[in-house]
């Protein structure tokens, strides 16, 4: 089992590396950099979370991105009663950057992918977002 820090205290402080994610589809950041499939599907997972960042979908972030202890853990929150709202104070002031998944690790029914942020201008920190797989789908459990 990977280490994994809650998703919400980590976007507060790191949430730029989430929000604009520039990988469109078709831009060939799953399909041609990962030939493997699963490692494509943890890629394009990332990518679909940080278009919804980019797009302010906290309810479909929430629904369709996120792991449901994640999401349990965020609507039993003190602060909020939803996860939503979590994730919508998160990211509030995050400025839009690009990510680039530069690598994908798979061990059973965990991932993690390393995401770089590019065209920010600034030096680029790593992050490492981890991801679980819940039936056919890989949803985002924290980022280390």
């Amino acid at each position: 089992m990977l280490a994994r820090r809650p998703l919400a205290a980590v976007l507060a402080a790191g949430a730029s590396l989430a929000a604009g994610c520039g990988a469109q589809a078709g831009s060939g950041v799953a399909s041609k950099r990962f030939p493997d499939p699963e490692r494509q599907a943890v890629a394009a997972a990332v990518r679909d979370f940080s278009d919804a960042a980019r797009q302010r979908d906290y309810e479909q972030i929430c629904a369709d991105y996120l792991a449901a202890p994640l999401v349990k853990q965020l609507d039993a929150a003190r602060r909020t009663a939803r996860c939503p709202d979590q994730i919508e104070l998160s990211l509030r002031d995050v400025a839009e950057t690009e990510l680039a998944v530069r690598d994908v690790r798979i061990s059973g029914s965990d991932a993690v992918a390393l995401v770089l942020p590019t065209g920010t201008g600034e030096p680029e920190e790593p992050a490492r977002f981890t991801l679980v797989k819940e039936g056919t789908r890989w949803k985002l459990s924290g980022v280390q």
